[in-house]
């Protein structure tokens, strides 16, 4: 075999190979096989949020709810209320009322010293603030007790509360510790380690 016709076999091998060809031909799917398939198809699982995602969007429908009743009032207020300049009756100011029997109090006041426990008279600084005892102030770690103060206890997101009312079953059976495991990407190696509970606190 020469050279030529070697180089002549090669280019139409060639050429064969990379022609159009033709498609394989459809295989008929019975009618019978496409519905088996759409009566068994099962409904995608609804993802749902985490307590993060949900923190935020309840944050979100506040924020909005309080933005609308704040333009609704807004709104309620549009319109001419103040009289313009010539239409104003000419008026003198009244004198200026001095009440010095007693403060006049606001209710924000009132409020702000309710909030805080104390009468207005303290929050004004006429009278003497009492002092706490520091160990009112501190609240401590005893096992058995809550990890934090019961009016805090409510304020505390969905899995720390979770995890609190765990921790308040499992230091009734005994259990002093909780193992957990450490993922690589959290602390550069995969290990079990253990949390004494006044960490929690």
């Amino acid at each position: 075999m020469t050279i030529e016709e070697n180089k002549a076999e090669v280019a139409a091998q060639v050429k064969a190979h990379f022609a159009p060809k033709q498609p394989p031909p459809k295989e008929k799917i019975s009618y019978e096989v496409i519905q088996h398939f759409i009566d068994n198809a099962q409904p995608a699982m609804k993802r749902t949020d985490s307590d993060y995602e949900r923190c935020i969007k309840k944050l979100y429908v506040a924020q909005k709810d309080k933005e609308s009743s704040s333009s609704q009032a807004r709104s309620s207020k549009c319109g001419k209320t103040i009289p313009q300049m010539g239409e104003q009756a000419v008026q003198s100011i009244p004198p200026l009322k001095v009440s010095t029997d007693k403060a006049v109090i606001d209710a924000d006041t009132e409020m702000a010293a309710r909030e805080m426990g104390i009468t207005v008279e303290q929050l004004l600084g006429i009278e003497e603030v009492p002092t706490m005892d520091p160990k009112e102030l501190v609240w401590k770690y005893v096992p058995g007790n809550p990890l934090v103060r019961p009016d805090e206890e409510e304020l505390l997101p969905t899995q720390m509360r979770r995890l609190h009312d765990w921790y308040l079953r499992e230091i009734k059976v005994g259990r002093e510790r909780l193992m957990v495991k450490v993922k690589p990407e959290h602390y550069f190696h995969g290990k079990d380690a253990w949390i004494e509970f006044p960490e929690f606190f």
